[in-house]
């Protein structure tokens, strides 16, 4: 979850770096660079880079409406170990043209602007989604929620708004 993962970077900068440091967040690590800054502010954080983030609308009140309990998550964690979510898989990766499917998540999902996503990165995706065992990433984000029930879309627009050191945005 964000928060173990948090735990450990502010651990690491508390007992290694022992200065404020600036976090550079590339995409869905948003919430953990969050977590960092709700655990010890100004005494680990000088700072925060982000690179990709998702859309505010991703971790915010009210912002998902397909927001799932941690039971149904679980629920459908487990589908997607089945022959079922082998197939579903399948038929999310494909579509006509090939990888039409891929781009157009992408770009409602995890790009500000479609203009922004590039043939390069929809390759790349494609390329990654061949081989079936990539299906727990992506069901993973379907469900907001990485198993055994983490909280990656838990509401943190208090924590953002907090913020008061330098925010880059890129």
């Amino acid at each position: 979850s964000p928060e173990v993962w948090a735990a450990q970077l502010d651990d690491y900068l508390r007992e290694h770096v022992k200065t404020p440091s600036v976090l550079v967040v590339q995409g869905g690590l948003l919430p953990c660079a969050l977590e960092v800054w709700r655990r010890s502010g100004r005494e680990a954080v000088a700072g925060v880079s982000l690179l990709s983030p998702p859309p505010l609308r991703f971790f915010s009140k009210g912002a998902d409406s397909r927001k799932f309990s941690r039971r149904t998550q679980r629920l459908l964690w487990a589908a997607s170990c089945s022959p079922a979510g082998n197939l579903f898989f399948r038929r999310l990766r494909g579509g006509s043209p090939p990888g039409a499917r891929i781009r157009e998540f992408t770009e409602r999902s995890l790009f500000a602007s479609e203009s922004d996503v590039g043939a390069e990165w929809v390759n790349q995706c494609i390329a990654g989604a061949r081989d079936a065992r990539s299906r727990f990433s992506t069901f993973s984000y379907l469900c907001g929620s990485i198993p055994p029930g983490g909280a990656w879309r838990d509401e943190r627009t208090d924590v953002f708004d907090s913020l008061d050191v330098p925010l880059q945005l890129l």
